[in-house]
């Protein structure tokens, strides 16, 4: 929700990007719908994606365990074919509700990944599930001071 919120009223535009390695591709964004609650937007491609399968939702929020979260990142932003994932420790709910939604997923990236601006909307999975998306990250300005992170972006993030 974040990232369209601003260009509400704005005719939707942009793409999303599919496949893997040489195999990439982008579709053509055509609108956007934002969630009532919650950090949240799904957006509408010009066609069809095409994919063989599509993963599956949890219907139950986890709140701890082992994750997996996906996201362009700054540093991968558009230059790269393959899409950046870190391994990730669900810890608990998170308190930080953005747009009155409902508690979120509280996740600590592991071996010094952290989660970065460019990365909202990716998917966090658990046990081959996506039980969250990408929102936001928590306390930048503490944990950069305190060496916590190499570029301002942080190990610790929510997600909805």
């Amino acid at each position: 929700r974040h990232c369209v919120e601003a260009a509400e009223g704005a005719k939707a535009s942009g793409a999303v990007r599919v496949g893997n390695g040489d195999n990439t591709r982008e579709i053509p964004i055509d609108r956007w719908e934002v969630a009532p609650g919650g950090d949240g937007a799904l957006m509408h491609t010009t066609e069809d994606m095409g994919l063989s399968h599509y993963a599956e939702i949890d219907d139950q929020a986890c709140y701890s365990g082992q994750a997996t979260a996906y996201g362009w990142s700054p540093s991968g932003s558009g230059k790269g074919k393959q899409l950046p994932v870190a391994n990730a420790t669900i810890t608990g709910k998170s308190q930080y509700n953005l747009y009155e939604g409902a508690p979120g997923i509280k996740a600590q990236m592991e071996e010094g990944a952290a989660i970065q601006g460019g990365d909202s909307g990716g998917p966090l999975f658990y046990e081959g599930k996506v039980t969250g998306v990408v929102t936001a990250s928590i306390n930048p300005v503490a944990d950069a001071a305190a060496g916590k992170s190499g570029d301002g972006a942080l190990p610790d993030s929510d997600v909805d």
